[in-house]
């Protein structure tokens, strides 16, 4: 989905069809329309970033729940309650920063 040029489709329209997200942020339908809530937050003084609509794949945090899932499942299965909340938890804390920026 990134780009494997490392290009930002802010500053770098000129190469719009390279990846995923260069198609995704220059197309008219994301392009021309602001949400409300970034037309409410901006009134505000607050600085929002909005992902591109309807496609969470590109979401950050779609990365951190498949690693997570990953992790919880090297475990043992288990039916009881505090086996399940433990592997879950010990699942999210071994997601690192860099594996949520794939």
């Amino acid at each position: 989905m990134q780009c494997p040029s490392g290009h930002n489709a802010k500053e770098e329209a000129d190469q719009p069809s390279c990846c995923c997200h260069h198609l995704l942020y220059n197309e008219l339908d994301f392009v021309n329309i602001k949400s409300l809530l970034k037309e409410h937050c901006e009134k505000r003084g607050f600085m929002v970033l909005i992902l591109p609509k309807y496609h969470c794949e590109l979401n950050p945090i779609e990365m951190v729940w498949s690693q997570a899932k990953y992790y919880y499942h090297l475990n043992p299965p288990s039916t009881k309650e505090e086996d399940v909340e433990c592997y879950a938890m010990a699942a999210l804390v071994a997601v690192t920063t860099d594996e949520m920026w794939r």
